[in-house]
């Protein structure tokens, strides 16, 4: 459909741009002898298939940024799902790696959303002396023994 209304908003401008350069040579002209006629059809002829076509080229974007917004909340909450699942599995405790192999995210990107799950949860974090970092986050025993 997305290409129906692509294909379709290009050929009704294509139109419009074509009749309006044509009544606007029309109108130019001062040898021409139907100038009124020239402006009735710029207005009728090249307008509305213009307009059309900016309509429609309007609808492809937004539908195509609400398929966008769509996508990154469906993402978010299959990483959100992750984490929490994740953190009641292994007590809090989280590395990066970890992260990246169960959500198939680069190191970089894990690593940016534990930054961001930890500053949001104020989560404390160790550094081991091979430089591998550890998020621990509070999640409460009470709460892991009762699921």
């Amino acid at each position: 459909m997305k290409l129906f209304q692509k294909i379709s908003a290009g050929i009704l401008i294509a139109v419009s741009l074509m009749i309006a350069v044509m009544m606007l040579g029309e109108l130019a002209n001062p040898k021409a002898k139907d100038k009124e006629g020239a402006f009735a059809a710029l207005i009728i002829f090249a307008l509305p298939p213009g307009a059309l076509g900016q309509f429609l080229i309007w609808n492809v974007l937004r539908t195509e940024r609400k398929e966008k917004e769509a996508l990154a909340l469906k993402e978010s909450d299959r990483l959100q799902s992750i984490f929490y699942l994740l953190l009641k599995k292994h007590s809090g405790e989280l590395t990066p790696l970890l992260f990246a192999m169960e959500t198939r995210l680069s190191a970089g990107e894990a690593r940016t959303y534990l930054d961001q799950k930890a500053k949001e949860f104020e989560a404390n974090f160790e550094v081991d002396d091979r430089g591998d970092i550890t998020y621990r986050f509070n999640v409460g025993k009470k709460s892991l023994e009762q699921e």
